[in-house]
């Protein structure tokens, strides 16, 4: 049961820090972040194929948000400083 608690705590905080580099970093960064830290740490592949998987979930927001027209929310960093579009 120790074992399931802790993976546990550890998926709670990977939503917390999301949600904070969300906030900080807004929605896309935020999202290629996850999803590079996941692939490295929680699946253990390689870098280049953790980047690939960011890459390719960027590009699958991109995607979805050029099509239908969403706006994904910004972060603090992007209100300082204009991205371009499938960042900012």
């Amino acid at each position: 049961m120790t074992l399931a608690a802790s993976r546990f705590c550890i998926y709670i905080c990977t939503l917390a820090l999301l949600y904070a580099a969300i906030w900080w970093l807004g929605y896309p960064i935020s999202i290629w972040f996850l999803l590079v830290l996941f692939y490295r740490f929680h699946a253990k592949t390689a870098w280049r194929w953790a980047v690939v998987a960011g890459l390719a979930g960027l590009s699958f927001i991109s995607l979805i948000s050029k099509l239908m027209v969403i706006d994904w929310p910004s972060g603090i960093i992007q209100d300082w400083i204009h991205l371009p579009w499938p960042l900012g």
